[in-house]
């Protein structure tokens, strides 16, 4: 199998609640850029329980036993598939797609992103223009970066190999079962292949193998400190 083929990813397009539109796909990323289509909403269908002080915008559909805690916030076009939990203050922006069983945290924000069932993504996250596998899993305060400093057209480079993306915003793509830990830090253009996971507070890049343990090695130093009295210290300036 090739390493840009979708299923190097995703070992069942039928994971998600929208296996149709990898139909057509030959690269995995092209989704992310190519999912409008889906969105063809006519009416909201809201079939869970939405939480006080919850506000929906546009056209959505929330499946059954879904629950949408109080302050969260949806702009459709939006799908969101049964039995998940959006967590208070959450921010789903328009296009997003949800699998069933999927749990959003507390302040994430998800801006145009796929999540396959099972999907969970941990507190104070940023998930941009992203494809999150089955089952995979996004420690808290971790963010998937989705636009490059410079603004260019941003690219995947697997071995010798550069392909387009034809946008400027795109995040990451995880594969099935990948784990980030807390804190880590993907670039613009990540992407993971299946069963690999990443230690808290990583810096990651480019291509990662199916089957990987990213591991995080940093050196710590620690020296003796001086002790200030800070009785009479002039508080204004760190207020």
């Amino acid at each position: 199998m090739k390493l840009y083929d979708i299923h190097y990813y995703f070992a069942k397009t039928q994971n998600s609640i929208c296996p149709t539109i990898f139909d057509n796909m030959q690269y995995p990323w092209q989704v992310v850029k190519e999912k409008g289509s889906i969105f063809d909403i006519k009416k909201s269908e809201i079939n869970g329980k939405i939480g006080i002080n919850a506000a929906i915008t546009g056209s959505v559909k929330i499946g059954k036993g879904t629950v949408v805690e109080p302050f969260a916030v949806i702009e459709g076009p939006v799908i969101i598939g049964k039995n998940c939990i959006v967590r208070p203050h959450a921010w789903i922006r328009p296009n997003c797609i949800i699998g069933d069983d999927c749990v959003i945290g507390h302040g994430v924000e998800l801006k145009n992103a796929l999540l396959f069932n099972k999907a969970k993504i941990g507190t104070n996250c940023f998930v941009g223009d992203s494809i999150l596998g089955y089952a995979a899993r996004v420690g808290s305060g971790t963010i998937l970066g989705n636009r490059r400093f410079d603004q260019r057209i941003v690219e995947i480079k697997i071995g010798n190999e550069i392909f387009s993306t034809l946008t400027d915003k795109f995040g990451a793509i995880l594969g099935d079962f990948v784990r980030l830990g807390a804190g880590v830090m993907a670039s613009p253009g990540t992407i993971i292949g299946m069963h690999t996971w990443v230690y808290g507070g990583a810096q990651i890049s480019g291509f990662i193998p199916a089957d990987s343990l990213v591991k995080v090695r940093q050196t710590q130093e620690v020296v003796e400190k001086r002790r200030l009295d800070l009785k009479d210290v002039d508080l204004e300036g760190y207020r």
